[in-house]
């Protein structure tokens, strides 16, 4: 134990650092989630997750706010593309479903013209998705 830390701080980053195993470990075995058994990872996925932000609040109630890391969520751009492009279609729809709460299409200014996605198209991006520097750019 670190001098600097608590009776009850040591338990709660025990806890923190428990749950941040368990939420790499899924996250390690994605590709292991196939046909029907893909739909239970996301779950898992989300309680994993609520599991490490849980466990951050307590941590941070004993002083151990300032040393959390989670690195898996801090990616960089570069990073975060090349692991966009390694995904299979079914992650990329489902990651899309996490951050997109609405798609509205609005309809055609003619029968039969063609299909403009920039005009037509309106997408409500979840208010827990974070823009990225490419949408802040536009």
């Amino acid at each position: 134990m670190k001098p600097e830390e608590t009776a009850e701080e040591h338990p709660a980053r025990a806890v923190l650092d428990a749950a941040e195993a368990d939420l790499a470990g899924l996250v390690r075995t994605r590709k292991q989630y196939t046909g029907a058994a893909e739909r239970y990872y996301f779950q898992q996925l989300a309680e994993a997750t609520e599991a490490v932000e849980a466990a951050k609040e307590e941590a941070a109630k004993h002083g151990s706010a300032g040393r959390i890391q989670l690195p898996f969520l801090s990616l960089s751009v570069e990073d975060l593309t090349a692991a966009w492009n390694d995904a299979d279609r079914y992650l990329k729809r489902d990651l899309l479903r996490l951050a997109i709460d609405r798609i509205t299409v609005r309809r055609a200014p003619r029968r039969g013209a063609k299909f403009d996605g920039d005009s037509r198209l309106t997408i409500a991006w979840s208010k827990n998705a974070e823009r990225t520097e490419y949408e802040r750019a536009a």
